[in-house]
């Protein structure tokens, strides 16, 4: 039973490609809305890692301020 539900696993692992519309570099392919979303995408993940880092930061500032206030 335990190798049906890995060989099922797998087997939907793989097949999933299939299902996908387009990849995002096949501007052809996709329509204008897909790609606008793709780029906004791209530019919010983009950013996060910024924005994180400005956070800790941040978070790491203020901390170290009130333990010596």
């Amino acid at each position: 039973m335990r190798k049906l539900i890995h060989l099922i696993f797998i087997s939907v692992l793989l097949l999933l490609p299939l299902f996908a519309d387009a990849c995002p570099m096949c501007q052809g392919a996709a329509s204008k809305d897909k790609v606008n979303a793709y780029l906004v995408t791209t530019g919010i993940l983009g950013a996060m890692p910024i924005t994180l880092g400005v956070l800790l930061f941040v978070w790491i500032r203020r901390a170290h301020k009130s333990k010596t206030d």
